[in-house]
């Protein structure tokens, strides 16, 4: 059940609406009065924060003196809504006008917008072009599947930047109610407005709209925008040669950077069908480069396992070895190669070669860098004590080590051992 603002707050938001031009005939003469008497009240109230609120928020310094004033002005509590509802929508085109509308829709944003919903969308139906850029704003803060119909429902409608935050907001509300509209934006010369398309697809992952996407893809013409329709064929295809054929030509194209390669070349390993020819072709051909012992080739090796092709893991790893061979004196070397068996859960190989990289390094970041690695590896194998003595020697921060566990099931469940927890609270009370 939707949650709901106070009656008192209720008629108070309506005052905010006649801006819109919403009608207040329906309101007893009663509820007017006292809605003037407390919306006098809350305009007193505000009223030492009138100056500020016309402050451009644009530069940290102000945004950091403001957010003092918005936290005093959301302790006024749910009574102030209506009143910053109704500064939503501008007097006039000046710019300390749009600023006030823009500080309104700031603080409603730290307010609850689910327990105003039906304003908002009362708003986004209204005359007034910012009031309904805010709304559209706030309904994607809601939560509330309301607020992802009503958007849905203007949203042939909307131009520019208004479509932009629309599809902003249906992206943070998780629905896929409007991809197959969205999906038509693809061929639209504005490539933020493309980009918005992209990121709202992704966020759904509706595979419905596939076809269209792909077409759009073999037609975009600006490198900045390959990596997310890559990702959004990433999250939504399964052994789709057809789609793995499209992006070959991309996986070692100028247009990505050596990230995004590597991002496309483990895609493959599950866009492809296995036993795709062109796919194990393309792949294997990065594992020939000079190089190809860093990630991308790890990714390469790792698409090729998953295509049925073992090839890719012996090419690798004999590289590998070479070149420890040639350069044992080097920690690199050995912790390339860890980097390598640890990609293909080889716990044990890889904290040999971790532990030999710590000995070979010669500066503290790199050395740390490696204990983190040496930690994974001991939290694979179950060894709970040398995990603690990894991870208090690699001195991450908590916040890292809170990252590496969301990345690895088995360093989330070694953090739970009594010694692990016994650092934890050490580094918990450093940091206050």
């Amino acid at each position: 059940m939707r949650p709901a603002v106070s009656l008192l707050t209720s008629v108070l938001l309506c005052s905010a609406l006649t801006a819109q031009g919403i009608s207040l005939a329906d309101i007893p003469e009663l509820s007017r009065k006292r809605l003037a008497a407390q919306k006098e009240l809350i305009l007193t109230k505000l009223e030492p924060y009138m100056e500020d609120l016309h402050l451009d928020g644009g530069s940290a310094e102000n945004l950091r003196y403001l957010d003092e004033k918005f936290t005093e002005i959301e302790a006024m509590g749910e009574a102030v809504i209506p009143i910053l509802l109704g500064y939503l929508s501008p007097e006039d085109e000046s710019g300390e006008k749009r600023a006030l509308a823009s500080n309104a829709a700031r603080i409603l944003s730290r307010m609850a917008p689910a327990t105003f919903v039906d304003e908002l969308i009362a708003i986004t139906a209204g005359r007034n072009p910012v009031a309904r850029g805010h709304a559209i704003d706030l309904l994607g803060d809601s939560g509330d599947p309301a607020a992802a119909a009503a958007i849905v429902a203007i949203f042939e409608k909307l131009r520019g930047d208004p479509l932009r935050r629309a599809l902003r907001s249906l992206s943070k509300l998780k629905t896929d109610a409007a991809a197959q509209l969205a999906v038509r934006h693809l061929s639209s010369k504005d490539a933020k407005l493309r980009l918005a398309v992209l990121q709202y697809l992704l966020s759904c992952e509706d595979a419905r709209v596939l076809d269209t996407v792909l077409i759009a893809f073999s037609q975009e013409t600006l490198p900045d925008l390959l990596p997310p329709f890559i990702r959004y064929f990433a999250a939504v295809v399964r052994e789709n040669n057809q789609v793995a054929e499209a992006l070959l030509p991309k996986l070692r194209s100028l247009e990505l950077d050596r990230r995004d390669q590597q991002f496309l070349a483990r895609a493959l390993g599950h866009i492809a069908a296995a036993e795709h020819e062109a796919s194990i072709t393309a792949l294997m051909a990065i594992l020939e480069e000079e190089g190809a012992y860093d990630q991308l080739g790890v990714s390469a090796a790792l698409s090729l396992r998953d295509l049925g092709e073992d090839k890719g893991e012996r090419a690798l790893m004999k590289r590998l070895d070479n070149r420890v061979r040639r350069a044992r004196s080097s920690a690199s070397v050995y912790a390339d190669r860890g980097n390598a068996l640890l990609a293909f859960n080889d716990w044990r190989k890889a904290k040999r070669d971790y532990e030999q990289a710590i000995k070979n390094a010669r500066g503290i970041t790199q050395r740390a860098m490696y204990q983190l690695q040496l930690a994974h590896c001991e939290a694979n194998l179950g060894k709970d004590r040398p995990f603690v003595a990894a991870l208090r020697s690699s001195g991450i921060s908590l916040d890292r080590i809170r990252l590496e566990a969301k990345k690895d099931p088995a360093f989330a469940q070694a953090l739970e051992g009594q010694e692990a927890q016994r650092y934890l609270e050490t580094l918990q009370d450093k940091a206050k």
